[in-house]
C-alpha cells in the first residue's frame, strides 16, 4: 500500500524455485505497489530442498485430485 518493498509471505505462482514449477506456494517475497517484486532465496541444505519439492508435489497432487 505505502509502496514500501516489504518482506512477507504470500502464495504466489512459482517458477524455477528451488526446483519446484506451476505451483502456487507460500514464499518469502519482496512486496511493493506493484506486487510481488521478487521471491527471496534463503540458503536451503540439499534436505530442506528435498523437503520443500516434496511438499510441493503433495500439493500439486491435491489440486489434480480435486479437479481445481
Amino acid at each position: 500500500m505505502r509502496d514500501e518493498n516489504s518482506v512477507l509471505p504470500v502464495s504466489s505462482l512459482v517458477n524455477d524455485y528451488y526446483g519446484v514449477n506451476d505451483v502456487c506456494l507460500s514464499v518469502p517475497s519482496i512486496i511493493n505497489r506493484s506486487g510481488v517484486e521478487r521471491f527471496l532465496r534463503f540458503d536451503l541444505s540439499k534436505d530442506e530442498q528435498v523437503q520443500f519439492q516434496n511438499s510441493a508435489t503433495v500439493i500439486k497432487d491435491i489440486i489434480i485430485r480435486v479437479s481445481f
